[in-house]
């Protein structure tokens, strides 16, 4: 991550874990890590291994998307939805990124236990 921020390069990556793995448990940390939670300074083992990363973490800002597949269409319609969904939460009336070249809209089903998306 230091790296793209450093260069200004966008990558992604994918974590996979079974369930129990621990995969949840360091996507909150990273979260609060990201966002500079004030509980980040408190855990002495968590400050060494942020310590080296300070100067960029503090100097930089991150979009946090979170999203669920549950009710999906498919893989795109929860990573987009969930994008769009922040963006229109965080920046009420700013007009969203153009859709890439060539790609349709996602089309929402309706969730199979009838709840409302979000």
């Amino acid at each position: 991550m230091a790296a793209c921020v450093r260069s200004g390069n966008s990558e992604a990556a994918y974590l996979h874990g079974s369930f129990g793995s621990g995969t949840s448990h360091f996507l909150t940390v990273l979260h609060a890590v990201l966002n500079n939670h004030p509980a980040v300074h408190t855990k002495s083992r968590l400050v060494e291994v942020v310590a080296p990363h300070d100067e960029w973490l503090r100097n930089s800002r991150f979009l946090m998307v979170p999203y669920h597949l549950v009710g999906s269409a498919d893989l795109d319609s929860a990573l987009l939805g969930g994008y769009v969904h922040t963006v229109r939460e965080l920046h009420p009336g700013q007009p969203l990124p153009p859709r890439l070249p060539g790609r349709r809209a996602a089309r929402r089903r309706p969730h199979p236990a009838g709840v409302p998306w979000r």
